[in-house]
């Protein structure tokens, strides 16, 4: 994937932060595959799924996925689901 192409994941991803009254003061990319994991605050870390045809899909991904922030808000992390 292309840097032009990671653009569009980025923004969303700042965006949902800013919507949630988080200001990203930097955007570390961590890792780069089918998942882009980005660091937008000292203790922000975002996750962005990029391989959209892949094993990350439907309603039994989306669930475990819900399961384990639903999880660690329990445990007080500071979750945006």
């Amino acid at each position: 994937m292309s840097a032009a192409e990671i653009e569009l994941p980025i923004h969303a991803a700042k965006e949902t932060a800013i919507n949630h009254g988080l200001v990203p003061d930097r955007c570390e990319i961590l890792q780069r595959a089918n998942t882009l994991v980005l660091r937008l605050t000292e203790t922000l870390v975002a996750r962005v799924v990029l391989d959209l045809d892949g094993p990350r899909q439907g309603l039994e991904w989306f669930g475990r996925e819900n399961a384990v922030a639903r999880h660690l808000a329990e445990l007080g992390a500071p979750v945006i689901p």
